[in-house]
């Protein structure tokens, strides 16, 4: 089943026992609260749990910076991990398409800015597909026009999880999410 198809049910992820519902959605639900609170050095050296590290750097550079990866103020290393974070949880949960729908037509710079950001997090890969979604998205404005959802779905089928390079990334970058 392709990706086209899954959001139409609605989401891809699984449910149940050790779902990402049931198993990360509380750790980030946590973490959002203490997004007002400055993060420091040793935090981001002790938080070992990925998710629960990738979700208080994001939504802090949220709180502190709003919610337009394109903003000015992020810096490029901050902006990586936005970008990043926001592309891999909107893509898996709903679709690339999805994700360039909710850009409000602004997708082909999120899509430049994202593959900017998984190039210098280095995951190649992951720029790739951002790139040739960007591609279809200059041939295809409407990311959820029937004729391009084929060229969509082999793109899903190539999306990574890359949260151990994010917060690798992000623990060798400290000084840029300190605050």
């Amino acid at each position: 089943m392709g990706q086209h198809e899954r959001v139409a049910e609605g989401s891809n992820r699984e449910e149940g026992p050790g779902s990402f519902r049931d198993v990360v959605q509380p750790k980030v639900d946590a973490t959002v609260s203490l997004s007002q609170q400055e993060i420091t050095l040793e935090e981001l050296a002790v938080t070992s749990d990925h998710d629960v590290l990738l979700a208080r750097v994001y939504f802090r550079l949220l709180q502190r910076f709003g919610y337009d990866p394109l903003k000015v103020g992020l810096s490029e290393v901050q902006r990586a991990i936005v970008v990043t974070t926001s592309f891999e949880d909107e893509s898996f949960a709903d679709g690339i398409q999805w994700y360039l729908y909710n850009t409000y037509g602004l997708g082909g710079q999120f899509l430049r800015s994202v593959a900017d950001g998984y190039r210098r997090i280095g995951v190649p890969a992951m720029a790739e597909v951002a790139d040739a979604a960007a591609q279809i998205l200059s041939r295809e404005p409407d990311p959820l026009a029937e004729n391009v959802a084929h060229e969509y779905d082999a793109l899903y089928e190539l999306l990574q999880q890359t949260e151990s390079a994010r917060a690798a990334f992000i623990r060798a970058n400290a000084d840029a999410f300190v605050g």
